[in-house]
């Protein structure tokens, strides 16, 4: 849950993400708005596959920049980008302290070019640098796994110049970011002094919702999206428009959000 919960949280980007000069590795990631309104506004409707949310944050010509993220149950999540291609993480577990990621990058209308291929292997979209290696578990199993080449063992390569002078933590790529966070937790965290707030709606909804599904399987319903999975053929969408109201705006891009 660590891990899928920074694929539902939107506020972090403005500052995560944050370099302090144009020379960025995922621009697209971080817009003049996402600085400009750096606490967003979230609004979240369940639906039978889990929920869409928008984050809605000013922009400064007086309208709003939408971020919609869908988070499919139990551990997917559809991130908005503001260009093709576009990304998509799972989040498939192990044990309860460990867990294998899986990117999904593509492009709507055509296949990748060789270029947004090698950026993906190098680590400069949301997906981190690979190598291959055997892991031992705690309780002695070695799975051959591809492991981020940037990890907590290394500190992450934690750059002190780039930290000092271009960015908050002195690491280059977005996913090393995210992953820098949730592994600097520590493997599983006390979240009974955990304070949620406004921005964490999402993160609230999808904890709420598994307990609530748990509970159901142990009365023997099952979850609905188990047993259809049409439901999981959406797309996520960034949008600058007028409309304040996320219910409104969403169903007037509804067409956009369906994966074809």
């Amino acid at each position: 849950m660590q891990g899928l919960e920074g694929e539902i949280d939107t506020a972090h980007i403005s500052f995560l993400h944050k370099w302090f000069d144009d020379e960025y590795s995922y621009k697209g990631a971080v817009t003049a708005s996402t600085q400009f309104d750096q606490a967003p506004k979230l609004t979240v409707q369940e639906t039978d596959y889990g929920f869409v949310y928008g984050g809605r944050r000013d922009t400064p010509d007086g309208r709003y920049l939408w971020r919609m993220t869908h988070w499919l149950v139990p551990t997917y999540a559809v991130v908005p980008y503001p260009a093709w291609p576009r990304g998509d993480k799972i989040w498939t577990p192990i044990d309860d302290r460990h867990s294998v990621a899986f990117s999904v990058y593509y492009h709507r209308d055509r296949p990748l070019t060789d270029d947004e291929v090698g950026n993906f292997h190098a680590g400069l979209v949301n997906a981190p640098e690979l190598e291959r290696c055997a892991f031992e578990l705690p309780d002695g199993p070695i799975v051959d796994v591809w492991r981020p080449k940037h990890h907590r063992g290394r500190d992450f390569d934690i750059d002190r110049q780039i930290q000092r002078t271009r960015n908050f933590t002195g690491i280059r790529a977005v996913a090393d970011q995210d992953r820098a966070m949730v592994e600097g937790m520590g493997r599983i965290v006390d979240r009974t002094d955990e304070h949620l707030g406004t921005t964490d709606v999402a993160v609230i909804t999808a904890r709420r919702r598994l307990i609530r599904m748990a509970r159901e399987l142990q009365e023997g319903i099952e979850p609905y999206a188990a047993h259809h999975g049409e439901l999981y053929r959406v797309r996520s969408a960034v949008t600058t428009s007028g409309e304040a109201d996320f219910h409104r705006l969403l169903a007037s891009v509804a067409e956009d959000l369906v994966a074809r």
